[in-house]
């Protein structure tokens, strides 16, 4: 399995705060092999905009501190579906 790490561009740790650690897992289908992306975000919401970047036409799970959040796809219409 293949794992890489992404750096948040800005980070805002002045505060003297970690930022949460996200993992988004791709599975072995058919469109690509399977892999982890793991890197650090201020919030869900910056989180979800990294996913739709790395994710491009793949299905992930979203993943936040060893807790699967969502699972995301893109649909045919152009439109990103995010479930439980």
């Amino acid at each position: 399995m293949q794992q890489q790490k992404l750096k948040d561009p800005a980070p805002d740790t002045s505060a003297g705060f970690s930022l949460p650690s996200y993992c988004l897992k791709f599975t072995d289908d058919g469109l690509g092999s399977r892999k982890e992306l793991q890197f650090e975000a201020i919030n869900a919401s910056k989180a979800l905009l990294v996913a739709q970047e790395e994710a491009s036409n793949r299905r992930a799970e979203l993943w936040c501190d060893g807790r699967k959040l969502c699972n995301i796809s893109h649909t045919g219409a152009g439109v990103w579906e995010v479930s439980p």
